[in-house]
């Protein structure tokens, strides 16, 4: 049972942002690891307006090697969103975590990199009194460009559910 209902509940997107950052900050054990924010849409599947399909993640990964090329991380994800089902609306709160394995080029100004992880891909739903957690086991391929401080990364995310197809999620955001 959650402590509070979704719907009574408005989070502020800047609010979540806040949120976000200082859990980011406050990660105990993050020295000498990449750590990053980001933010961005859903581009596939696109049956819910623009403002239903934002993502923001936020991710941890250490080095596998002195070089500094191949990483081991955590990436959590998450939204809120509204979805019609039938003549309800219903709102969703994706947690999605997955551990990932990344390689990125030597460092350089910009430094391409791609990986993929495995995790849970979750979505609690409250459409009135009704209340339901959805999970099931995922996968996800990342790809993206870190320049500097920025990232642009493109994710190609699926749940293990048979006849489920991948998600495409473009993300921005800031590596530390």
């Amino acid at each position: 049972m959650l402590p509070f209902v979704l719907s009574d509940f408005v989070v502020p997107r800047t609010s979540a942002l806040a949120l976000v950052l200082t859990v980011a900050f406050a990660i105990p054990g993050t020295a000498g690891a990449d750590t990053s924010i980001k933010g961005g849409f859903v581009l596939h599947p696109s049956e819910q307006d623009l403002s239903d399909r934002w993502l923001m993640t936020l991710s941890v990964e250490k080095p596998l090697n002195i070089r500094e090329t191949f990483f081991w991380g955590i990436e959590l994800q998450s939204a809120i969103y509204s979805i019609e089902i039938g003549r309800e609306s219903a709102q969703v709160l994706p947690a999605n975590g997955f551990l990932n394995l990344k390689w990125k080029a030597d460092k350089f100004v910009t430094r391409p990199y791609a990986g993929a992880g495995l995790g849970m891909v979750t979505a609690f739903i409250f459409a009135g009194e009704e209340k339901s957690w959805d999970r099931q086991v995922g996968i996800h391929f990342i790809g993206g460009i870190e320049y500097g401080k920025l990232v642009v990364e493109l994710q190609m995310q699926r749940r293990f559910v048979e006849g489920d197809s991948f998600s495409y999620i473009l993300l921005f955001g800031l590596v530390w």
